[in-house]
């Protein structure tokens, strides 16, 4: 038995068919083929400059100075100890003798004990104990840096004596900072230039649409060609153009090249015409494509 059927009867049913193909193929993954929110184009001169940085403050100054006191000037039979109470910043190394005469006018003297190093720093106080002979006639103590020596002589008392101790030296200057240097002003915040869709956007910008779950960067590639397919007179109007797409998320995106771009409105002579223009393979044959 022979069935005939009306050319409008075959045509539905390849409809119908087109469209279940393409509802089976896109029913798995609509998530991956879902683009949110909108495109946006930020112009990088929007990017505020940053701030000039200053060049480093240089380091304090610190003032030097050396000074030294005897808690006692004087031994006497119950007391032969001297404290020396010193104090240093910034006068290099610091040394101390000290020298012992006898009632027959012999001197003896001990060898440098380096007492203290400074520079560029903090300077510190400190204090040295000199334990001289019961029966000298008298002693004598020295301390010397880059500055001139300070000496101290220290008598010997035969009978007992007590005064209350000297007080130590006083006191460290303070470091001196020099002026800071101005801080540069930065450049002012320039207003970020955007341009958002449907605004047209410019060949080779890059167009972000960062809303998630897909995150893609857009660029149209310059140049967009043209052309036309003629057989004696023009019979068809094409244009070509590259769209690179990047994926900027950790979402895998899906592209249908072709139910994804149309041409929405040509300009001609003046006038804008719009529409919906779709890829068509025939459009291929203008520019040798295949």
């Amino acid at each position: 038995m022979m069935h005939t059927y009306s050319h409008r009867t075959i045509s539905m049913f390849v409809v119908m068919l087109a469209l279940l193909s393409a509802l089976l193929a896109c029913a798995g993954n609509v998530r991956n083929m879902t683009i949110g929110g909108v495109p946006k184009y930020v112009c990088p001169s929007a990017t505020p400059r940053p701030t000039s940085t200053p060049l480093p403050t240089a380091l304090p100054t610190y003032p030097a100075t050396f000074n030294a006191t005897l808690d006692h000037r004087y031994i006497d039979p119950t007391r032969t100890r001297v404290t020396v109470q010193y104090l240093a910043q910034n006068v290099g190394a610091v040394y101390l003798t000290y020298s012992v005469t006898n009632s027959t006018g012999q001197t003896s003297t001990s060898q440098p004990y380096l007492v203290a190093q400074t520079g560029n720093y903090a300077g510190l106080q400190n204090t040295f104990t000199v334990i001289f002979p019961f029966g000298m006639a008298y002693g004598q103590i020295t301390l010397f840096s880059s500055w001139p020596p300070l000496r101290f002589t220290v008598t010997a008392l035969t009978v007992p004596f007590s005064t209350a101790p000297n007080a130590p030296p006083c006191c460290l200057p303070s470091p001196i900072y020099p002026t800071p240097r101005p801080t540069t002003t930065p450049y002012p915040t320039p207003t970020p230039f955007t341009m958002v869709a449907p605004s047209a956007f410019f060949l080779d910008d890059p167009i972000y649409n960062n809303q998630p779950p897909i995150q893609l960067r857009l660029r149209m590639k310059a140049p967009v060609r043209a052309g036309q397919l003629t057989f004696l007179i023009p019979l068809l109007a094409a244009a070509s153009w590259t769209l690179e797409i990047t994926n900027v998320g950790s979402v895998e995106y899906d592209f249908l090249g072709a139910g994804y771009t149309y041409v929405s409105a040509v300009t001609a002579n003046g006038a804008t015409q719009t529409g919906v223009w779709p890829a068509f393979a025939l459009c291929g044959n203008v520019f040798g494509h295949r």
